[in-house]
C-alpha cells in the first residue's frame, strides 16, 4: 500500500537478497549523500502528519551496509562509528515502522559482522532506535564469547555519542543469566583493550 494523502507506506513482506547499502558524509558537508531522499519524504507543511513506513515481515539475507563520515576525527576504539563496515548481515524482522526518526521492530534473528572484528551471532528481541535512545526488550544477544539476556537501554544525544561511549552513553539494564568478555567490551570501551577475562 502507498498513500500518498495519508503519507503511509504499508508492505505485506520485504525481501532483501545480495542488497549493498552505502551511506556517506563527504568531507566539507554536513548531510548524507542520500539526504535528497530523505528531503522527498518530509512535509514541508507542519501540520501533515510524518511518513509512516509499516512492513509485516522483513528478510534481510546478506546485507552490506557502510556508513562513512569523512569529517571525521581519527579513534582509538576498535569500532568506529564514523567508518562502520556491515558485512553478512542477515535479519528475520516483524512489524517494522518508521516514523520521522524512530525504527521499532520485533527481531526474530539477526546476525552480522564489522570490520573491526566484532560479531553478532545472534540477536532477538524487540527494539526501538531514535537519535536519543535505543532500547531492548526482551535481548537476547550472543557474541562468539559473550551472551546477554534482559533489558538494555542506551540513552545518548545523538548518534555521535557512541563514538565516546563511556562518557557519552547512559546505560540502564535488567539483565539475566548474562556473561559480558572483556573482549567484547573492548570494541565500544578503548580503556579495555588487551584486558583479559
Amino acid at each position: 500500500k502507498f498513500d500518498r494523502d495519508d503519507q503511509v507506506v504499508a508492505l505485506d513482506e520485504l525481501v532483501l537478497s545480495g542488497t549493498v547499502l552505502n551511506i556517506r558524509k563527504y568531507e566539507g558537508e554536513s548531510h548524507l549523500n542520500l539526504q535528497f531522499i530523505l528531503d522527498e519524504f518530509r512535509s514541508a507543511d507542519t501540520t501533515k502528519a510524518a511518513w509512516l513506513v509499516e512492513i509485516e515481515t522483513a528478510d534481510l539475507q546478506d546485507f552490506r551496509f557502510s556508513y562513512v563520515d569523512e569529517n571525521r576525527d581519527s579513534t582509538n576504539s576498535l569500532m568506529d562509528f564514523k567508518n562502520l563496515q556491515i558485512s553478512s548481515f542477515t535479519a528475520m524482522m516483524h512489524d517494522v515502522k518508521l516514523l520521522n526518526d524512530t525504527v521499532w521492530a520485533q527481531i526474530e534473528s539477526l546476525s552480522l559482522k564489522e570490520q573491526s572484528g566484532f560479531v553478532v551471532e545472534s540477536l532477538s528481541g524487540n527494539i526501538k532506535s531514535s537519535p536519543l535512545a535505543l532500547e531492548a526488550k526482551d535481548l537476547m544477544l550472543a557474541t562468539p564469547l559473550s551472551t546477554v539476556n534482559g533489558q538494555l537501554n542506551f540513552d545518548y544525544t545523538g548518534y555521535g555519542d557512541f563514538q565516546d561511549f563511556i562518557d557519552s552513553i547512559q546505560i540502564t539494564s535488567e539483565l539475566k543469566e548474562t556473561k559480558v568478555n572483556l573482549k567484547d567490551l573492548a570494541y565500544f570501551v578503548p580503556a579495555l583493550i588487551g584486558l583479559k577475562d
